[in-house]
């Protein structure tokens, strides 16, 4: 395995209301075909009115350390409470609107937010939604080390088929080791902490926040070391080499394909959704 690009990930205030960072793969010979985005965000007051997706998935993980909870809202009718600790995946497929807002204005919340590619055999099915409470997230413990499975091959058989990637939570300290194996490509994303990436004598320190995208094209493993403490996500893509014709949180085969999307949206044909701020 390598490391192809370390990427420095502090919040930036958009406005009085909102900070986020972004990782955006697909640039620079980064590619992740199936990641499109990753965002690290901190909402303080409501920001976004509500927006069109589909072609796309969005999932949503509110860090535990967050102080409030999240509304997660489309226009099928789907709403969720997202608590700190909460996941909610939403295949948008034919096409929704969209929106998250704070569920109580008072407090802030804080977590990431993945835009991913879906299979083009999907762009003409109904969306799905599927929520995943804290307390259904499998808990592997060892000491004081804790690993949260938000998605993995196990869970992946009650979502929708293909997914292309897996989450991992990790709050890991010192001394501690684990390895990443080369069966396919990663995003390491470094929230809080310190570790070392060792690739044979190669030797990468991270410091939280940043992001380590991490290719397979080596057999070797990657080795991780975890200095005093790591609090960071650990993201398993799959391949996906589909043509991508995107606009925003819209991604369709063609060009025609996305035209016809926004059309439809346009024409109301994926719903409305009310501005509630």
């Amino acid at each position: 395995m390598y490391i192809s690009s370390v990427i420095p990930m502090d919040l930036k205030l958009h406005s009085g209301h909102y900070s986020s960072t972004r990782l955006i793969p697909n640039q620079k010979g980064n590619t992740l075909s199936s990641l499109l985005e990753l965002t690290y965000y901190i909402m303080r007051g409501n920001t976004f009115y509500p927006y069109p997706c589909a072609g796309v998935s969005i999932a949503t993980l509110l860090f535990e350390r967050s102080p409030g909870s999240l509304l997660s809202r489309d226009s099928q009718g789907n709403d969720y409470v997202l608590k700190p600790g909460d996941f909610i995946l939403k295949c948008t497929n034919s096409g929704i609107v969209y929106d998250e807002t704070l569920f109580d204005s008072s407090l802030n919340i804080e977590g990431i937010q993945l835009l991913f590619r879906t299979s083009t055999s999907k762009h003409r099915s109904p969306p799905e939604t599927y929520f995943i409470p804290k307390n259904l997230n499998k808990i592997i413990r060892k000491g004081s080390n804790k690993m949260k499975i938000i998605i993995d091959e196990e869970s992946k058989k009650n979502l929708p088929d293909p997914l292309p990637l897996e989450i991992l939570e990790l709050h890991l300290y010192q001394d501690e080791r684990f390895q990443i194996i080369p069966e396919a490509s990663y995003v390491l994303f470094q929230i809080e902490g310190h570790l070392t990436l060792e690739n044979g004598s190669n030797l990468q320190k991270i410091s939280g926040p940043q992001s380590v995208i991490i290719h397979s094209n080596e057999k070797n493993n990657l080795n991780v070391k975890i200095e005093k403490y790591s609090h960071c996500i650990l993201i398993k893509i799959s391949k996906n080499h589909e043509m991508c014709a995107r606009n925003n949180s819209i991604c369709m085969p063609t060009e025609a394909e996305l035209t016809n999307t926004i059309t439809r949206y346009i024409n109301g044909e994926m719903g409305f959704l009310s501005n509630i701020r």
